[in-house]
Protein backbone atom coordinates (compact mmCIF):
# COMPACT_ATOMS: atom_id res chain seq x y z
CA UNK A 1 0.00 0.00 0.00
CA UNK A 2 1.49 3.61 -0.50
CA UNK A 3 2.58 5.89 2.08
CA UNK A 4 -0.15 7.54 4.11
CA UNK A 5 0.89 11.00 5.28
CA UNK A 6 -0.47 12.79 8.09
CA UNK A 7 -1.29 16.08 5.84
CA UNK A 8 -4.03 13.57 3.90
CA UNK A 9 -5.83 12.06 7.28
CA UNK A 10 -8.75 13.77 7.60
CA UNK A 11 -10.92 12.81 11.61
CA UNK A 12 -13.54 10.50 10.73
CA UNK A 13 -11.60 8.81 7.65
CA UNK A 14 -11.95 5.92 7.66
CA UNK A 15 -9.23 2.72 7.83
CA UNK A 16 -9.20 0.36 5.05
CA UNK A 17 -10.57 -2.96 6.52
CA UNK A 18 -8.39 -5.98 6.78
CA UNK A 19 -10.56 -9.00 6.52
CA UNK A 20 -9.42 -12.49 7.51
CA UNK A 21 -10.58 -16.15 6.65
CA UNK A 22 -10.06 -17.75 10.07
CA UNK A 23 -10.61 -21.13 9.98
CA UNK A 24 -9.60 -23.98 12.79
CA UNK A 25 -6.43 -24.57 10.80
CA UNK A 26 -5.55 -21.36 11.04
CA UNK A 27 -6.43 -21.31 14.76
CA UNK A 28 -4.16 -24.27 15.21
CA UNK A 29 -0.76 -22.61 13.42
CA UNK A 30 -1.41 -19.58 15.37
CA UNK A 31 -1.36 -22.13 18.67
CA UNK A 32 1.72 -23.99 17.67
CA UNK A 33 3.65 -20.94 16.97
CA UNK A 34 3.15 -18.85 20.30
CA UNK A 35 2.92 -22.27 22.34
CA UNK A 36 -0.79 -21.46 23.73
CA UNK A 37 -1.98 -24.82 23.45
CA UNK A 38 -5.55 -23.89 25.25
CA UNK A 39 -8.39 -26.66 24.15
CA UNK A 40 -11.45 -23.79 23.97
CA UNK A 41 -8.82 -22.33 20.56
CA UNK A 42 -8.45 -25.83 19.08
CA UNK A 43 -10.40 -28.95 19.97
CA UNK A 44 -14.38 -28.76 18.68
CA UNK A 45 -15.55 -31.27 20.82
CA UNK A 46 -14.27 -30.09 24.20
CA UNK A 47 -15.39 -26.48 23.76
CA UNK A 48 -18.69 -27.32 22.61
CA UNK A 49 -18.83 -30.43 25.02
CA UNK A 50 -17.27 -29.45 28.35
CA UNK A 51 -16.62 -25.42 28.13
CA UNK A 52 -20.24 -25.35 26.70
CA UNK A 53 -19.32 -22.97 23.63
CA UNK A 54 -20.91 -22.81 20.35
CA UNK A 55 -17.28 -23.73 19.24
CA UNK A 56 -14.05 -23.00 19.19
CA UNK A 57 -13.21 -19.39 19.28
CA UNK A 58 -10.25 -17.40 17.99
CA UNK A 59 -7.51 -16.20 20.66
CA UNK A 60 -7.54 -12.94 22.06
CA UNK A 61 -3.85 -12.08 21.42
CA UNK A 62 -4.47 -13.29 17.10
CA UNK A 63 -7.43 -10.86 16.95
CA UNK A 64 -4.80 -7.85 18.21
CA UNK A 65 -2.43 -9.20 15.92
CA UNK A 66 -4.87 -8.39 13.22
CA UNK A 67 -5.50 -5.08 14.31
CA UNK A 68 -2.08 -4.48 14.64
CA UNK A 69 -1.94 -6.07 10.77
CA UNK A 70 -4.35 -3.60 9.77
CA UNK A 71 -2.63 -0.26 11.24
CA UNK A 72 0.14 -1.16 10.16
CA UNK A 73 -0.69 -2.01 6.23
CA UNK A 74 -2.65 1.32 6.86
CA UNK A 75 0.12 3.70 8.12
CA UNK A 76 3.09 2.32 5.58
CA UNK A 77 6.63 1.90 6.16
CA UNK A 78 7.20 5.02 7.25
CA UNK A 79 4.25 5.06 9.79
CA UNK A 80 4.98 4.05 13.56
CA UNK A 81 2.17 2.57 15.52
CA UNK A 82 2.46 4.04 19.15
CA UNK A 83 -0.27 2.04 21.30
CA UNK A 84 -2.62 -0.09 20.48
CA UNK A 85 -5.00 -1.49 23.14
CA UNK A 86 -8.01 -3.56 22.40
CA UNK A 87 -10.75 -5.49 24.85
CA UNK A 88 -11.85 -8.68 24.30
CA UNK A 89 -15.63 -8.48 24.77
CA UNK A 90 -17.37 -11.27 22.42
CA UNK A 91 -15.95 -14.70 20.78
CA UNK A 92 -15.27 -15.00 17.12
CA UNK A 93 -16.05 -18.45 15.90
CA UNK A 94 -13.48 -19.60 12.67
CA UNK A 95 -15.58 -20.39 9.21
CA UNK A 96 -15.05 -23.98 7.81
CA UNK A 97 -12.20 -25.77 6.45
CA UNK A 98 -10.75 -24.25 3.47
CA UNK A 99 -13.14 -21.55 3.45
CA UNK A 100 -11.91 -18.27 1.89
CA UNK A 101 -14.98 -16.20 2.94
CA UNK A 102 -13.93 -13.36 5.69
CA UNK A 103 -15.16 -14.65 9.16
CA UNK A 104 -13.55 -11.67 10.84
CA UNK A 105 -13.38 -8.09 9.78
CA UNK A 106 -11.00 -5.21 11.34
CA UNK A 107 -11.83 -1.55 10.66
CA UNK A 108 -11.23 1.48 11.79
CA UNK A 109 -11.65 5.25 11.96
CA UNK A 110 -9.60 8.27 12.67
CA UNK A 111 -11.06 9.97 15.86
CA UNK A 112 -8.18 13.04 16.62
CA UNK A 113 -5.38 14.47 14.49
CA UNK A 114 -2.69 16.54 15.99
CA UNK A 115 1.47 17.39 16.69
CA UNK A 116 2.60 16.39 19.88
CA UNK A 117 6.59 17.11 20.33
CA UNK A 118 7.36 17.52 16.99
CA UNK A 119 5.44 14.36 15.75
CA UNK A 120 2.71 14.24 13.67
CA UNK A 121 0.03 12.06 15.30
CA UNK A 122 -3.49 10.38 15.05
CA UNK A 123 -5.35 8.46 16.96
CA UNK A 124 -8.20 5.86 15.91
CA UNK A 125 -11.13 3.70 16.80
CA UNK A 126 -10.61 0.51 15.80
CA UNK A 127 -12.35 -2.98 16.30
CA UNK A 128 -13.29 -6.31 15.49
CA UNK A 129 -16.46 -7.51 14.00
CA UNK A 130 -18.15 -10.95 13.12
CA UNK A 131 -19.12 -11.08 8.98
CA UNK A 132 -22.75 -10.27 10.56
CA UNK A 133 -21.22 -7.35 11.79
CA UNK A 134 -20.97 -8.03 15.69
CA UNK A 135 -18.37 -5.50 17.68
CA UNK A 136 -16.18 -7.70 19.34
CA UNK A 137 -12.75 -6.57 20.03
CA UNK A 138 -13.05 -2.46 20.53
CA UNK A 139 -9.97 -0.65 21.00
CA UNK A 140 -8.04 2.25 20.10
CA UNK A 141 -4.48 3.00 18.34
CA UNK A 142 -2.21 5.82 18.26
CA UNK A 143 0.29 6.38 14.89
CA UNK A 144 2.90 8.49 14.37
CA UNK A 145 2.56 9.43 9.91
CA UNK A 146 5.54 11.36 8.35
CA UNK A 147 4.55 14.75 7.32
CA UNK A 148 4.58 16.27 3.62
CA UNK A 149 6.05 19.29 4.82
Amino acid sequence: MAQLFWDDVEVGMEIPPYKKAVTLMELNRYAGANEEFVLIHMDRDYSQKVARLPDVIVMGNLKYAYLSNMMINWIGEEGTLKRLSAQYRGMDIPGPALSTEPTMICEGKVTKKYVQDGDHCIECEVWTETKEGQVTTPGSAIAILPAKS
